[in-house]
């Protein structure tokens, strides 16, 4: 069994938690890590890319619904002749950055340590003296796959179950990859240019 846990110091919330079995979900500014979910912009793009990127017919294209591509562009405060150009590009990226974060902050989050090959978070004390009220408090441990499911299948929340991958520097949000993708005045699906 692969193993979950979650360190709690003991107080009404966690208590309240162990006995209904409820989970508390947090907010990323709940969070004890103010460079928790950190990102910036990566304004870069080559010329071939640009170039590639002002091909694109955006008048002509009949999947591209007037009414939003006239909101986004007043949105981005730029005007029909200024798309395909770098302002237009700039813009569109921020935008689509602004949706993402909306997006990312608005969601609660509920994070649990994982049992791995080479670690094992019960016997750590830095997860005792961090989240569980400097060894005072407990931990609960969970079957990693059946909290996968629970959270998979629910029927009334948009949820998923996602790993975090801690690194030394923010998410950044590429524009290159911005112009490989169908988001501009298309889905709201940003996962695809954010790099990792």
């Amino acid at each position: 069994m692969s193993k979950l846990y979650k360190f709690r110091s003991v107080d009404t919330y966690s208590l309240s938690s162990l006995a209904n079995s409820n989970f508390w979900f947090s907010s990323l500014n709940d969070f004890n890590d103010p460079f928790e979910g950190a990102c910036k912009i990566d304004k870069s793009i080559t010329e071939p890319e640009f170039k590639k990127f002002k091909t694109i017919s955006w008048n002509e294209d009949k999947n591209i619904n007037t009414k939003e591509k006239e909101k986004f562009l007043n949105d981005i405060q730029c005007t029909e002749d200024e798309i395909g150009t770098r302002k237009f590009l700039v813009e569109a990226a921020k935008k689509e950055m602004e949706i993402a974060l909306d997006i990312m902050k608005s969601s609660k989050i509920f994070c649990m340590s994982q049992h791995t090959q080479n670690n094992d978070p019960i016997y750590e004390n830095l997860m005792w003296s961090h989240y569980a009220d400097g060894l005072r408090g407990f931990c609960m441990v969970f079957d990693r796959e059946k909290i996968k499911s629970k959270f998979t299948y629910s029927q009334n929340q948009k949820q998923t179950f996602a790993e975090v991958k801690y690194k030394e520097k923010p998410n950044t949000f590429k524009i290159s990859k911005l112009l490989k993708s169908s988001s501009l005045f298309g889905t709201n699906d940003f996962s695809f240019w954010m790099s990792y």
